[in-house]
């Protein structure tokens, strides 16, 4: 469920909102949509798309200036000098879905964001918290808060952190100048376990071999040109427009 930027138009049909008919321009900004749809403008035959919200159906005008405020900002300057807005245990928004879910716990406690992370780029956000889990499988890496499964509703899987990263270059393909930071936190890797990671190293190389050092191509580049490899701990804009900057805690 997004949140967009709605504006009522005169020429819905009336059977669409409720048979009332209008004649005045309401707009709302940013209020949660519950279904979409592609109506016909009967004046000049364009499609144009509709939202479902709580005041019924409205024709959606998207407002970008959250999806593109970092490419208003000069180049010279650090990503340490600007205030980003960021989310905290980024990957949440889906906990409680599935697993027993007593009243309803895993969702009172494990969730704290109502959108995933392409949704969040799309509304302006840049700093992400992504706490890490791994098991006995030794490619799953997936996010996680609490030792609460973090889960991807458009595969209905784990949210893995390679998902995270798609969903971040799917955003960066389409806004060339902006820049997603993401901080990497072990919150449940487990090591030394049959099929799983000997040596948090050995976690490392998956997660560079899935994204700084990743060969495969992804739209018209290599996957691991998305990410910042260079050595400035705080690198000037210019340097991570169209990448991804990767840091790590403990």
């Amino acid at each position: 469920m997004l949140i967009l930027k709605v504006i009522n138009v005169a020429w819905v049909k009336p059977m669409l909102i409720g048979g009332a008919s209008y004649n005045q321009r309401i707009e709302f900004n940013r209020v949660r949509y519950y279904d979409r749809d592609i109506y016909q403008d009967p004046k000049n035959k364009t499609n144009v798309e509709m939202a479902l919200t709580e005041y019924g159906w409205y024709r959606i005008a998207r407002d970008d200036k959250d999806t593109k405020w970092i490419e208003n900002l000069p180049d010279n300057i650090q990503i340490n000098q600007i205030n980003i807005p960021g989310t905290h245990d980024s990957g949440t928004y889906a906990i409680g879905d599935t697993g027993f879910n007593l009243l309803p716990i895993r969702d009172d406690y494990g969730r704290t964001q109502e959108a995933n992370i392409y949704d969040q780029l799309m509304n302006g956000v840049r700093y992400f918290d992504i706490r890490l889990e791994s098991n006995d499988e030794k490619e799953e890496i997936y996010l996680t808060h609490g030792g609460l499964d973090c889960m991807n509703r458009n595969t209905g899987k784990k949210y893995y952190l390679s998902d995270v990263f798609n969903e971040a270059i799917d955003f960066l393909h389409l806004y060339e100048k902006e820049t997603v930071i993401m901080h990497l936190k072990d919150d449940a890797i487990k090591v030394k376990i049959p099929g799983g990671f000997d040596t948090i190293d050995d976690l490392i190389q998956a997660i560079a071999n899935g994204s700084v050092l990743n060969e495969a191509a992804k739209y018209d580049k290599k996957y691991k040109e998305f990410f910042y490899t260079g050595e400035e701990i705080y690198p000037i804009l210019k340097d991570v427009r169209g990448k991804i900057v990767l840091l790590a805690r403990k």
